[in-house]
């Protein structure tokens, strides 16, 4: 996440360059700085495309290894609507979380009940 937070951030930087490049330079849409320019801007956004989409597809595959995981252990989605868990904890937390879920007996294992008890404050 913070890597993805970094490159976002650099991104910006480079947008907000080319930006006042455009801006100071005022280049003719036949010269060759505008077409640099503009070559840049729409690498930058493919590049900017590319990584979103990796991070969401990780995400994806993250969040349904997590969904599989709390199946086998026999967890109960207890959760209300609001509840954005999954984004809201890290894999270290989760851990802590599923601990709490194997001690609890196998037909009472809630997940609410797990998360309220492991990281106080994430729930409402």
């Amino acid at each position: 996440m913070i890597r993805s937070l970094h490159a976002s951030r650099k991104l910006w930087m480079v947008w907000a360059a080319l930006l006042m490049a455009f801006v100071v330079l005022r280049p003719a849409v036949a010269s060759p700085a505008f077409w640099l320019l503009a070559i840049v801007v729409v690498a930058a956004t493919a590049v900017h495309m590319r990584d979103a989409y990796a991070r969401a597809l990780e995400e994806r595959q993250n969040f349904a290894k997590l969904e599989m995981r709390l199946l086998a252990v026999g967890a109960a989605f207890d959760l209300r609507e609001g509840d954005d868990v999954a984004s809201t904890l890290d894999a270290r937390q989760w851990e802590i979380v599923f601990a709490a879920l194997l001690q609890m007996p196998m037909g009472s294992r809630s997940l609410r009940r797990a998360v309220q008890q492991s990281c106080p404050g994430v729930l409402n």
